[in-house]
C-alpha cells in the first residue's frame, strides 16, 4: 500500500483531486500550516478555490476559469483537521501525519471538539465531608473525571494509567488506554 499523502488524505475528507491541488500547489497549506490558521482562514481558502477567475491552461489552449468545486462536508472537515493538528501538537504532544487524517478519526475529533465547548471552569473548590460521598468518589474516580478537562484540554482520565512512566509515541496507542 503506497504511503498517505497530504493530497490523498484531503481527498479522504471529500476534496476532489483538483480542490485537493489547489489548496496544496494555489493555496500552499501544508498539514504542518493548519496550526496556524483559524477557522475562518480556512472558509476563505475554500472560497478562493471555489471563485472563478483567471486562466487555465486545457490541452494547448488557455481557458477561463470555472473555480473547482468544493462542498461544505470537506470544509467542515478541513475545519476539524486543523482542530486535529491543534489537539495533536499542543495538547497531547503527539506527531500527525497524513495517515490519521480518517473520517473515523475526525468523528472522534468533532466530539472532543464538543466537550472543549462544554467546558466550564469551576467557580469554587468543593469540600467533601461526608465519608459516604468520599467513598463512592474514590471507587468510581475514573466516571468523575471523565467530563473535566487539564489546562491542555485533555479529558482527565488520561491520568489514571496502569504504567506510571509515559510510554514512546511509537507505542502509544492513539485509543483503548487501559484506565484503572
Amino acid at each position: 500500500m503506497p504511503p498517505v499523502t497530504w493530497t490523498t488524505a484531503l481527498q479522504t475528507i471529500g476534496f476532489s483531486l483538483a480542490a485537493a491541488n489547489a489548496i496544496i500547489t494555489d493555496q500552499g497549506v501544508t498539514l504542518d500550516d493548519m496550526s496556524s490558521l483559524e477557522e475562518r482562514d480556512i472558509t476563505i481558502i475554500c472560497q478562493a478555490i471555489r471563485r472563478p477567475g483567471g486562466e487555465i491552461t486545457r490541452g494547448s489552449r488557455r481557458v477561463p476559469n470555472p473555480g473547482t468545486n468544493v462542498n461544505a462536508l470537506a470544509e467542515k472537515r478541513l475545519k476539524l483537521v486543523r482542530f486535529m493538528v491543534e489537539h495533536f501538537t499542543f495538547g497531547i504532544n503527539r506527531t500527525l501525519t497524513p495517515a490519521m487524517i480518517t473520517i473515523v478519526a475526525l468523528n472522534e475529533m468533532a466530539q472532543l471538539q464538543t466537550i472543549f465547548a462544554s467546558y466550564k471552569e469551576p467557580n469554587e473548590n468543593s469540600s467533601i465531608e461526608d465519608h459516604e460521598t468520599m467513598c463512592k468518589f474514590l471507587t468510581s474516580v475514573g466516571d468523575t473525571l471523565t467530563p473535566f478537562l487539564g489546562c491542555k484540554k485533555v479529558p482527565l482520565t488520561y491520568l489514571l494509567r496502569t504504567n506510571v512512566e509515559p510510554i514512546l509515541e511509537v507505542n502509544d496507542p492513539r485509543t483503548n488506554y487501559a484506565n484503572r
